[in-house]
C-alpha cells in the first residue's frame, strides 16, 4: 500500500522539478539536516497540475517529443480528469499544435470503460488512464555469509508525467538502513503498457518471459538485483480487487504474497521470501489527510495477511481491511482488527513517534499476531527542501512476526509495516 499525495498545496515550481535524488545510509544521515517541519506543504490535485505543467514545459523546451506523445495519448484516451489535463497543456500550448488543441478542450476523449475484474498478466503493466499507480516489493533475504537483509522497492507515478522511486535496504545484523528517494524526470521514466516493464532511471521492475519477475536498482550506495518467482495465485484485495479510497474514488489492488527470491544485495548472494503489491486507479490519494497503518505478514504455515487501516489526521481510526491468503490458496476478506502499540521510537531528525512493536488481534479469524521491528530506525525522511521532494516522511520497516492461531499455536513469520509518524506516542487501536 504505497501512496503519498496530500491536500492543500503551495508550490515553488522552478525548484520542485530539479532532478532530486536522496541517497542515504546510517553513516551519512547522522550529519545531515532535515527540512524543517515549517517548510512542509501538501500535495493535492492543484499540485499535480502545477508539477505536471512544469514537467511538460521542460520536456517541450528540451525537445523530448516522447514525453509530449505520452501526454497527448493520455489526454486522448480514457482521461479521468480532462479539466486538469487542459490546465497542464495550457502551460505549453504554444509549443505544438497538439498541446494547443488539448488546452482548448479539443482532446478526443473516449468514454471510460468500467473494468469488471483484474486480468492477469495484462493488468500487471502500467495503466495509461490511471491518475495514481504504484508497484511495491518488499522482502526478507539471507546472504551466504549469514547476513540478513530486508528491502523495500517502490516505483510510482501520478498521471503521465510525474514519477518517483523509493528503495531501501535494512541490514538486520549491522543495524544499518540505506535508502534512496528520487524524483524521476518523465524523459527518464519508461513504463510499458503491454507488459510489466517499468524502468525509472535504472530503478526497474519487469516480468520475465518465464513468468518470473526481476527488479534491479540501488538503495543509497547498496545495489540490488533480484529474481522473484510467485508460488501462489494473486490475492485480490477486498475480495474482488476493488476497494474504495478515503476520498471516495475506487482503485484496483492485488498482492503477490509469496515470492521465492534470489540474487544479490550489496554484492552478496542472497535468497529468501518477497511480497509484491500493485495498485492503480482514477484517484488522488490524500496521504496526510487520510493516513494509514499497513502490514504484509508471511508465516511459516504458508499463510499470508495484507492488513491496513486508514486514520484521520486527528488519529481517529477509519476503514480497516483484513485480507488473508490461506495455505490452500483460498482467500478471505473482513474488516475487523485492533492494534496495541507496545513500543515507540522517536526520530531524532523529524521528532515524530513511530510504533516499533505491535500486538494485532484478528477476532474474525480467532487469531492474533505479535510484531517487532528488526531495526527501530527505518524512517525514510527528507533531507532537502519540501519543494524539491514533495513526498511525506514515513516509516517502512522489516519486522519479526509471530502468529497465534485459533488453537493457541505460535507460528513464526516475517512482515513489513508502513505507517506515518505521530506527534506523541499515542495512536488508534
Amino acid at each position: 500500500m504505497m501512496s503519498y499525495l496530500r491536500p492543500g498545496l503551495s508550490f515553488i515550481l522552478a525548484a520542485a522539478l530539479t532532478g532530486c535524488g536522496v541517497h542515504l545510509n546510517a553513516a551519512s544521515r547522522a550529519g545531515s539536516q532535515p527540512a524543517t517541519l515549517a517548510e512542509a506543504s501538501q500535495l493535492d490535485r492543484a499540485g499535480y497540475i502545477k508539477l505536471s505543467a512544469n514537467a511538460l514545459a521542460e520536456a517541450v523546451q528540451a525537445g523530448h517529443q516522447d514525453v509530449v506523445a505520452k501526454f497527448v495519448a493520455f489526454a486522448d484516451g480514457e482521461d479521468p480528469d480532462p479539466a486538469a489535463t487542459r490546465e497542464i497543456a495550457k502551460a505549453a500550448k504554444d509549443a505544438t499544435p497538439e498541446l494547443a488543441r488539448i488546452a482548448a478542450g479539443g482532446a478526443r476523449v473516449k468514454l471510460a470503460t468500467k473494468a469488471t475484474s483484474i486480468r492477469f498478466p495484462q493488468d500487471e503493466a502500467a495503466h495509461l488512464s490511471a491518475l495514481m499507480e504504484w508497484w511495491y516489493v518488499n522482502g526478507h533475504l539471507k546472504a551466504d555469509n549469514g547476513a540478513k537483509y530486508g528491502f523495500e522497492f517502490t516505483l510510482f507515478k501520478i498521471g503521465p508525467l510525474l514519477h518517483w522511486a523509493h528503495v531501501a535496504v535494512t541490514d538486520q545484523k549491522g543495524q544499518r538502513f540505506s535508502y534512496s528517494r528520487e524524483w524521476i524526470p518523465p524523459q527518464n521514466a519508461a513504463d510499458d503498457r503491454a507488459k510489466l516493464a517499468v524502468d525509472y532511471a535504472g530503478q526497474a521492475l519487469s516480468r520475465l518471459g518465464d513468468g518470473r519477475y526481476h527488479l534491479g536498482g540501488k538503495a543509497g550506495d547498496r545495489p540490488l538485483s533480484l529474481t522473484l518467482a510467485s508460488k501462489k495465485a494473486p490475492l485480490l484485495i477486498g475480495g474482488d480487487g476493488k476497494i474504495d479510497m478515503p476520498e471516495g474514488k475506487d482503485s484496483w489492488y492485488y498482492s503477490l504474497t509469496r515470492l521465492e527470491t534470489s540474487g544479490t544485495v550489496d554484492g552478496q548472494h542472497v535468497q529468501g521470501l518477497a511480497w509484491m503489491d500493485h495498485q492503480w486507479g482514477p484517484f488522488y490519494v490524500s496521504g496526510f489527510k487520510d493516513r494509514w497503518d499497513w502490514f504484509s505478514l508471511q508465516f511459516d504455515d504458508n499463510t499470508e495477511y495484507n492488513l491496513f487501516g486508514f486514520r484521520a489526521a486527528n488519529g481517529t481510526a477509519g476503514a480497516r481491511h483484513v485480507n488473508v491468503l490461506k495455505a490452500d490458496g483460498t482467500g478471505d476478506h473482513t474488516h475487523n482488527f485492533t492494534m496495541d502499540r507496545l513500543n515507540w521510537w522517536q526520530s531524532p531528525r523529524t521528532q515524530k513517534f513511530y510504533t516499533t512493536q505491535w500486538k494485532i488481534d484478528l477476532p474474525d479469524q480467532h487469531e492474533s499476531a505479535e510484531l517487532k521491528a528488526m531495526n527501530i530506525d527505518q524512517e525514510l525522511w527528507r533531507t532537502v527542501s519540501f519543494f524539491k521532494d514533495p513526498l511525506p516522511e514515513y516509516w517502512e520497516g522489516a519486522m519479526e512476526a509471530t502468529k497465534i492461531d485459533a488453537h493457541g499455536k505460535r507460528i513464526k513469520g516475517v512482515g513489513y509495516c508502513e505507517h506515518f509518524g505521530f506527534g506523541s506516542p499515542n495512536g488508534p487501536r
